[in-house]
């Protein structure tokens, strides 16, 4: 087989092979796609939501409801580097909100410094719930 066929034979493997959407409605299995990893002990997923494009860049765009410690939630927001936003500073929601999605009034609103595309984070320390909407593209 000439080195033309091979290389286009190659070619064609690696687009169908590595271009596949992924989407779930399943808690874990969001969860999973979405940081790589099984959810830890401490937190329960109560609802969640995952697209992710075929394409090579990993673009994606999840909903999460979840409870979790209070411990669990501070972390999350450092290691993301949140930032605190009043309620009146809060962007537009997303027209694709699910149902569920439903963060109570009494919620602290978070973003990511720098640009966003989109994510926000909801945590209701009374209940030990957090909300999250997180977009990349």
């Amino acid at each position: 087989m000439d080195m033309h066929k091979v290389s286009y034979l190659f070619l064609i493997l690696i687009t169908f092979c590595s271009c596949q959407e992924k989407k779930s409605n399943v808690p874990d299995q969001v969860y999973k796609y979405w940081s790589g990893d099984i959810p830890p002990k401490e937190i329960h997923l109560v609802h969640g939501r995952y697209w992710q494009s075929s394409h090579w860049s990993r673009e994606y765009i999840m909903y999460i409801e979840l409870e979790a410690p209070a411990e669990w939630r501070a972390n999350f927001i450092f290691q993301n580097h949140l930032v605190q936003i009043k309620s009146e500073d809060m962007p537009p929601p997303d027209p694709d909100i699910p149902e569920w999605f439903n963060p109570s009034g009494k919620s602290k609103i978070w973003l990511p410094v720098g640009p966003n595309q989109g994510s926000i984070y909801f945590e209701d320390s009374a209940n030990n719930k957090m909300y999250l909407h997180e977009v990349q593209l």
